[in-house]
């Protein structure tokens, strides 16, 4: 049976479960708070931790650590619709446009979300964090000591936990769950929908008496009811659950169906597991633990899409068959060939039977050398077509180097056209730009040499955007690079259009 240590990663309060799992059973045997006001950066608190562990008879090495929701950056994508082997290029894509920080400088996952239907889209869920809050985890798990498995999402575990509940329930497309989970002084509200999370967000708690927090989280809970319903996915919330004993969320559960027309449920994350006795004599908040016991189960039977920053969805590496191809061609054209040598000399073997039969055999020689001549050069062009493919994973990610910072011109469509036999690659972007100036840098940087890029810029409009109000709409065709590099070519005239673009 397993041992998993489970810690939230709260810059407040380090919040934590030492549990042992066996199939669907969770065993709690301790569960511990460790409030920290200086923040993470402190080595004192990696030497407490150990120092606490030790006196408490911890040994477990196997580590999950939860991120809250307020710590993570979280945004709904939609994606023109392609396999689920394209999606992680995709994603990152995007995360790169809309994003300040560069994507070596991210730790980012995503989960796909449930189809629509009639949407031609596809939608994932987007989480990002800092690249140094990943690195500051593994320094404080040390991993020479233990093993680090996941970095999860807190909303996401208690999606999770919620799942399980619901298990037996069979699945409505036209109704979603709205979850509440109280985290000492703040409180995380999600919706999840075919029990899949499709939106989170989180706010602190102000106030000192329960009226006043029960206030507090019915706003928030408004607010972010608003911002889901913005969205327009087609379905509406029909219930609601509470995570956490009654003693933590006193009066919420009558509050909120006062609110809204939903039925809501309370349930203690604790009352689905196995507890040993006083192992939660140290907790002050047992709703602040059902991200901790769902991400269990999604390490080890998940029912839901699980986030994972220490490993997220990668794209599928498909093989190169351009050398199997080639080869392939090639022992055609050698079994063309050497046909065409049988039939020759056989014919010469037969010259001694007389002119007339000579004259005969040269012309049925004639007629297969052209027949075979088609096959040749069609393999001819085939090669070429080979030698002109292009990959479009790489071609998208060579284009998104040469992109500039989203705070002067950002991208609202991007789309790549295979090459064909009749032309070549194409790479159609849609956008907005601060200035027209900020157009003709992006046009300038990518017409160089070395890209091999052809514009075909269109007029530069004006749209009433208060801070980007220029419209961006490029048509770039992909040639060859070039085998050397030079100095660029000398900037061409502008373009008619940008002569004519109005002024500010």
């Amino acid at each position: 049976m397993p041992d998993y240590l489970v810690i939230e990663w709260d810059p407040l309060c380090l919040r934590g479960l030492d549990v042992q799992a066996s199939g669907g059973t969770i065993h709690v045997r301790h569960a511990f708070e460790m409030p920290q006001p200086s923040g993470h950066a402190q080595p004192a608190l990696k030497e407490w931790f150990a120092h606490y562990l030790a006196e408490k008879h911890i040994t477990t090495k196997q580590v999950i650590v939860t991120l809250p929701r307020e710590s993570v950056v979280v945004r709904r994508l939609e994606l023109p619709d392609a396999p689920d082997e394209e999606l992680p290029q995709m994603v990152r894509f995007q995360a790169a446009a809309k994003s300040s920080l560069s994507l070596d400088e991210l730790a980012l996952d995503f989960i796909p979300l449930p189809r629509r239907e009639g949407i031609p889209t596809r939608e994932v869920l987007l989480a990002m964090v800092p690249q140094t809050m990943v690195t500051a985890i593994r320094d404080f798990i040390d991993e020479g000591q233990r093993e680090l498995l996941a970095i999860r999402l807190s909303p996401i575990g208690a999606a999770e936990l919620v799942a399980r509940l619901e298990d037996n329930k069979p699945l409505d497309p036209k109704s979603a769950t709205l979850i509440v989970v109280r985290h000492g002084e703040r409180v995380e509200i999600s919706v999840v929908w075919l029990r899949q999370l499709i939106f989170s967000h989180a706010a602190r708690l102000a106030g000192d008496t329960t009226e006043q927090q029960n206030a507090v989280i019915l706003t928030e809970v408004s607010r972010g009811l608003m911002s889901f319903q913005n969205l327009n996915l087609g379905f509406k919330l029909t219930e609601g659950f509470l995570l956490g004993p009654d003693g933590d969320l006193p009066g919420l559960a009558e509050a909120l169906q006062k609110r809204l027309p939903i039925t809501v449920r309370t349930v203690n994350p604790f009352s689905l597991v196995k507890v040993h006795a006083d192992s939660l004599k140290l907790v002050s908040h047992q709703s602040a633990y059902a991200g901790h016991i769902g991400s269990i189960w999604s390490q080890t039977q998940p029912l839901i899409e699980v986030l994972d920053f220490l490993a997220p969805r990668k794209p599928v590496i498909k093989p190169d068959t351009t050398k199997a191809r080639r080869r392939q061609m090639a022992i055609g054209g050698g079994v063309t060939a050497a046909c065409l040598l049988l039939i020759y000399w056989v014919s010469l073997s037969q010259l001694d039977a007389g002119v007339a039969q000579r004259g005969e055999q040269a012309v049925k020689l004639d007629d297969a050398l052209r027949k075979g001549k088609p096959l040749l050069d069609a393999a001819k062009s085939i090669d070429e077509w080979v030698q002109e493919d292009v990959n479009v994973l790489n071609e998208m990610q060579r284009f998104e180097d040469h992109l500039p910072g989203t705070e002067r011109v950002y991208l609202t469509k991007v789309s790549i056209n295979a090459p064909t036999s009749r032309q070549p690659a194409e790479i159609r972007a849609e956008g907005y730009a601060r200035e027209e100036q900020d157009i003709r840098k992006l046009r300038e940087k990518l017409f160089v040499a070395e890209t091999g890029y052809k514009i075909t810029a269109d007029e530069i409009k004006t749209e009433n955007k208060e801070y980007y109000p220029k419209k961006l709409n490029e048509q770039i065709k992909i040639g060859k690079q070039p085998q050397t590099r030079g100095k660029p070519a000398a900037a061409k005239a502008a373009p008619a259009d940008e002569k004519k673009s109005a002024k500010k």
